[in-house]
């Protein structure tokens, strides 16, 4: 009898913690929820930057891209399981360097890469110490609410218009060229 009690709340528990569980959305590159397009006000756009300035040693420039990825996120599972460790921070630092010299290649732009904090990451974020731990969630309930698989990222605008990127795990954000963001804005 009192394993059959012990098997129900078991049970329970684990369907309540499961219904609590945020779910998130892979989005495709084709899907045409993936990329919107949102407006801040210009007090927002400075508390953005403000904020952005303490975990920045440059003065944060007009346009801003950040990348945020999330707890729980399964995105490089497959990646996980299938290389070493060493491997992996060898990847690490190749992105590392890749991303440095794109930033240094687009010097009117402040590029940020934030996590959700937690330890359920994959090994490639979690490996990463330039990825910055939003440990008070700020940038999470302003911008980055809407869980996506593999991560989601704005690009700032000057004048406070923001492009959202949904499922972004190859930082397309961080490629966009001048011409793309005008045609995203147009279109969305």
């Amino acid at each position: 009898m009192k394993c059959k009690a012990a098997l129900i709340l078991a049970t329970t528990i684990l369907l309540f913690s499961i219904s609590c569980k945020q779910t998130a959305t892979l989005h495709r590159f084709d899907d045409k929820k993936r990329i919107s397009v949102f407006q801040l006000s210009d007090s927002s756009l400075m508390a953005v930057k403000n904020y952005l300035a303490a975990f920045s040693t440059k003065k944060i420039q007009d346009t801003i891209i950040i990348m945020y990825d999330y707890n729980h996120e399964t995105c490089w599972n497959f990646i996980d399981q299938n290389e070493t460790d060493e491997k992996l921070k060898e990847r690490v630092k190749y992105i590392q360097i890749n991303q440095e010299q794109i930033a240094a290649s687009r010097p009117g732009i402040s590029f940020f890469e934030f996590r959700e904090p937690g330890n359920d990451i994959n090994k490639i974020k979690k490996f990463d110490s330039t990825i910055i731990i939003d440990h008070n969630l700020e940038l999470y309930h302003f911008f980055f609410k809407e869980r996506s698989v593999c991560g989601n990222s704005i690009v700032i605008l000057p004048d406070g218009k923001y492009v959202f990127t949904r499922s972004d795990s190859h930082k397309e954000a961080l490629y966009y060229s001048q011409e793309q963001i005008i045609g995203l804005l147009k279109v969305k």
